[in-house]
C-alpha cells in the first residue's frame, strides 16, 4: 500500500479579508464627492435664483448661509433671509431651514404687503412643503399652529391669532389647480369690521376651490403672474366656502371669481346666510367699488396687488 501524506496548509489570504473594508472606504470616499458636488450645486441654485429674482426687480437677501447635515441630510440654514418681488410682496424670517422639500422657522416671519406694511406673524412652528416643480402649480402645503399676527403701528389686518391655518395647492388634469385653505379658531384683530362682525366669537374660514388655465399663473413677480393669469382667462371656480364669525355664518358650493385690470377680485357667489338661526339666499358680490352682500357693503375692494402706474418722464411709479 501506498500512502499519501497531507498536503501542505495553503498560506492564508488576507486579500479576502481586506477586500469588504477596502470596498466600505471607497463607497465612502464616493459618497462624500457625491455630498459636496450635492452641496455645491445647491448652493450654486440658491444663488442663481437670488440672482433671477434681482434681474426682475426684486430682493434676495441673507446675512449667512450655512450647509450641514453629512453624511445622509443636506440641510442649508440662512440667517435673516429677506424674500421680495417687484410688486412689493415681501417675507422675512430670521431663520430658514429647507431639508429637501420641506422649510421650517420656529422664530416667526414677517410678510409686507404693498401699501399696507408689513405683518409679523408669530407661531411655535411653521412648516411648508414644496415640490413637483414641474407641474403648475407646485404641490405646496403649508401648516402652522397656534399663530399670532401684529400689523406695524399704523397698518392693520383682520386677524390677531389662529388656532391653526392649512394651505394646499395639487395640480390637476386639464390644465386646473386645486386650492384649499382653512382658518380655524381665528381671533379678530381689535377695532375691526371682523372684530364687529365677530363679537368677540372665533373666526373660521375654509376654501376649497379649483383654477383654471393653471400654467398660466406665472411671470417675473406676483403681479406679472396673476395679471398673465387674468388674460388668460383664469377663474375660480368655488368647490366649498364656509366663514364663520361669532354667530353668523355665510356658506357656498358655487360661484366664479377673477382678478380685474385693477388687481382686485370680481365676481359673484351665490350662498347661504345664517343668522340667529335664521338661514336665507344671499349673493356674494366681488366689486371694484368693494364687498356686497344683498344691497349691503360689508367691505372693502379686495385687491390681489396693486396697479403701478409709470410715467414715460420718471423711473418713480405711483401705486394704488
Amino acid at each position: 500500500m501506498t500512502h499519501t501524506g497531507a498536503a501542505a496548509p495553503r498560506k492564508r489570504r488576507w486579500i479576502g479579508l481586506w477586500a469588504p473594508w477596502a470596498a466600505a472606504g471607497l463607497l465612502a470616499v464616493a459618497w462624500s464627492l457625491l455630498w459636496l458636488w450635492l452641496l455645491g450645486e445647491t448652493e450654486r441654485r440658491v444663488e442663481a435664483a437670488a440672482a433671477g429674482l434681482r434681474a426682475h426687480g426684486g430682493q434676495a437677501a441673507w446675512s449667512t448661509l450655512e450647509s450641514s447635515g453629512y453624511p445622509f441630510r443636506l440641510d442649508v440654514e440662512a440667517a435673516n433671509l429677506r424674500l421680495a418681488d417687484a410688486s412689493g410682496w415681501s417675507v422675512s424670517l430670521p431663520s430658514f431651514a429647507p431639508t429637501r422639500w420641506i422649510l421650517a422657522t420656529d422664530q416667526g416671519l414677517t410678510f409686507t404687503r404693498p401699501g399696507d406694511g408689513p405683518v409679523r406673524v408669530g407661531s411655535p412652528l411653521m412648516r411648508t412643503s414644496l415640490n413637483s416643480w414641474d407641474q403648475h402649480p407646485p404641490r405646496i402645503s403649508f401648516v402652522g399652529d397656534d399663530l399670532t399676527f401684529a400689523a406695524a403701528p399704523g397698518g392693520a389686518f383682520p386677524l390677531a391669532g389662529a388656532k391653526a391655518v392649512q394651505a394646499y395647492t395639487r395640480a390637476g388634469p386639464d390644465d386646473q389647480a386645486a386650492l384649499f385653505v382653512e382658518v380655524d379658531g381665528g381671533a379678530a384683530a381689535h377695532g375691526t369690521d371682523l372684530d364687529k362682525l365677530a363679537s368677540g366669537g372665533q373666526v373660521r374660514l375654509t376654501l376649497d376651490a379649483v383654477l383654471s388655465h393653471a400654467s398660466a399663473l406665472a411671470g417675473p413677480d406676483w403681479r406679472g403672474a396673476v395679471a398673465n393669469w387674468a388674460r388668460a382667462g383664469g377663474r375660480l371656480s368655488l368647490q366649498h366656502l364656509a366663514f364663520a364669525a361669532g354667530g353668523t355664518s355665510l356658506e357656498a358650493h358655487a360661484g366664479s371669481v377673477t382678478v380685474d385690470n385693477g388687481g382686485r377680485l370680481a365676481g359673484d357667489v351665490d350662498a347661504t346666510l345664517t343668522a340667529e338661526n335664521q338661514s336665507v339666499p344671499a349673493r356674494l358680490s366681488l366689486r371694484p367699488d368693494g364687498l356686497w352682500l344683498g344691497p349691503a357693503r360689508i367691505a372693502g375692494s379686495l385687491k390681489v396687488y396693486l396697479l403701478c402706474l409709470h410715467t414715460e418722464s420718471s423711473d418713480r411709479r405711483a401705486c394704488a
